[in-house]
């Protein structure tokens, strides 16, 4: 071969081998960039994750609370239920229509007294 075209080879190599170089500067520099991108979501998704883990934790204490909440509140409405029953029982067997018209100022005189306890109770409440 002759040498011009040997220096015309070795040229177009060159310019070759300089432009993949170029291109593939450009291509890793764009890489870089989208790292950098990437890494910014990155922390962002991870902010996020820790915030969501935070509320996830108050949302189950908030939970767990409502469970004891409505555990002391079903036992008391069965308590109440039973003391309930009780009355039930105990004044079923009295006649007060029968024990009123036989006895108006006795009556009279404990309904005086209960209102008036349950209205010092009410005063000692409220102040």
């Amino acid at each position: 071969m002759n040498l011009m075209l040997k220096v015309k080879m070795f040229a177009v190599v060159v310019i070759l081998i300089i432009s993949v170089g170029g291109l593939g500067s450009v291509y890793i520099g764009n890489l870089k960039k989208e790292l950098k991108n990437l890494q910014l979501v990155n922390q962002s998704l991870t902010v996020s994750l820790n915030t969501a883990k935070v509320e996830l934790d108050f949302e189950k204490t908030q939970n767990l609370l409502a469970i004891q909440r409505s555990k002391i509140l079903n036992g008391q409405l069965v308590k109440s239920e039973a003391d309930v029953q009780s009355m039930r029982d105990k004044f079923n067997d009295h006649d007060f229509s029968k024990l009123l018209a036989a006895k108006p100022e006795w009556v009279s005189s404990k309904m005086k007294k209960a209102t008036a306890k349950v209205f010092e109770e009410l005063e000692n409440v409220t102040n």
